[in-house]
């Protein structure tokens, strides 16, 4: 079974277990802020089988319990050091799951985030996946040696 085969199956069991109808339902207006706002929907879409969900926190009140199945993320490109910090003291602090920053701030993220259970993850080929593998593989590899443990 190819790559892809192994994606469209899975792709096809989620939505078996959800109508198209439910799934439209539980999406809508959830820009990011679901988790403060309606906890119980993404709890169901934890139980349905997530093992993580994304959050640009910016003051959302959190309910611990589903913090670690979060990927605290800051991806723009022009981040300060100061929101990279930021944003890895609110992954310390409600216990995400990881932060996921540019390349360029892995390390400094690493850093930070030193001595807690919050992960390093970063992007290869980001934003438009257009890169070719190698360079892909590189940017990978580059970042495992600078502290990321997701890629």
């Amino acid at each position: 079974m190819s790559d892809e085969q192994l994606v469209e199956r899975l792709v096809q069991q989620v939505v078996a277990r959800l109508s198209p109808e439910s799934l439209w339902e539980m999406t809508q207006g959830c820009r990011m802020v679901c988790v403060e706002k309606d906890a119980d929907r993404v709890r169901y879409i934890v139980e349905c089988g997530a093992e993580r969900l994304g959050l640009k926190a910016e003051g959302a009140s959190l309910d611990q319990d589903l913090a670690r199945y979060i990927d605290h993320t800051l991806l723009k490109p022009d981040a300060s050091a100061a929101e990279i910090d930021r944003l890895c003291d609110e992954a310390a602090e409600f216990g995400f799951a990881s932060v996921c920053v540019n390349p360029c701030w892995v390390r400094t993220a690493r850093s930070r985030l030193e001595g807690s259970a919050v992960q390093v993850c970063t992007v290869a080929g980001f934003p438009l996946g257009a890169s070719v593998g190698d360079v892909k593989a590189f940017e990978a590899r580059r970042a495992v040696y600078d502290g990321a443990t997701e890629v």
